[in-house]
């Protein structure tokens, strides 16, 4: 089963979503810390509402720390490069890695990324949320 790994978040609520999301799909949760937010699940209980319970969030404290202790691909996403989402071919256990908010993946990220993705879209971006869901849906499709 392919997961979202969600690198240094800022925003509680786009986290609670992809919670929410990531139990409607069956898959884990990956956090790398730092959050731009004190982890408390009172903060995020109006988007994750009560999908707690059911969820599987691993936290890490830097990428590094992650990538030693995953066994499968990490997948990361971009704004203008990399393949296309829907034509990309997910295998089970790939990561799929998601920036900031405010300024996406860090460039030197890229080099220990084993493939990247993107959302061919018409505008600037997509909320954090609304991306992982369109990815993480796309990736627990294929059998």
């Amino acid at each position: 089963m392919a997961f979202l790994i969600l690198f240094e978040p800022e925003i509680a609520h786009n986290v609670g979503a992809l919670v929410r999301t990531s139990v409607c799909f069956g898959s884990k949760l990956v956090i790398i810390r730092p959050t731009g937010f004190v982890w408390d699940q009172s903060l995020l209980r109006r988007s994750a509402m009560d999908y707690f319970e059911a969820a599987n969030i691993e936290f890490f404290d830097c990428f590094d720390e992650f990538k030693e202790a995953h066994d499968g691909r990490i997948i990361g996403t971009s704004i203008g490069f990399g393949h296309d989402y829907s034509k990309f071919e997910f295998r089970s256990n790939d990561g799929i890695a998601l920036g900031r908010e405010s300024t996406g993946l860090p460039k030197e990220l890229y080099d220990k990324f084993d493939d990247s993705i993107t959302i061919p879209i018409q505008s600037r971006s997509l909320n954090l949320s609304t991306a992982g869901a369109v990815i993480i849906s796309r990736a627990n499709s294929i059998k």
